[in-house]
C-alpha cells in the first residue's frame, strides 16, 4: 500500500488468519481484545467470527463484533492526507476511495 498498489486477498488472508488465531486464544482464555482492523470484506469478517469455536457460518450469534466507525469520504481523506504530512500513515491518499469501494 505504500507503494500505491492495494493489498490483494492474498497479502490480507495470512494476516486476518493471524488476527482470528489470536482472538481465539483470546477467546479461550476468556480475555477481552479489541482490534483495529478494516475487514472490508464481509468474508473478510467471516475469518474473524471463525475465532468464535461455536460460531456457525453466517449465524447471527457470535461473540467476536464489530464496529462501524462511519465517516464521510471528505472526513476520512482529510485525516488520512493529515497522517500521512506527519509521516504517521503509510497508505496513500489516492487508495481511499477503492477501500471505501470494497466496504
Amino acid at each position: 500500500m505504500h507503494k500505491g498498489i492495494p493489498l490483494s486477498d492474498e497479502d490480507r488472508i495470512p494476516w486476518l488468519n493471524l488476527l482470528r488465531d489470536a482472538l481465539r486464544a483470546s477467546l479461550v482464555s476468556r480475555k477481552i481484545m479489541i482490534l483495529g482492523c478494516s475487514a472490508l470484506h464481509k468474508w473478510y469478517r467471516e475469518i474473524l467470527r471463525s475465532a468464535d469455536p461455536s460460531y456457525v457460518l453466517g449465524s447471527y450469534f457470535c461473540v467476536v463484533k464489530f464496529v462501524l466507525l462511519d465517516a464521510g469520504a471528505e472526513v476520512l481523506a482529510a485525516r488520512l492526507q493529515k497522517r500521512a504530512e506527519e509521516g504517521n500513515h503509510l497508505m496513500p491518499a489516492k487508495l481511499l476511495q477503492s477501500q471505501l469501494d470494497l466496504l
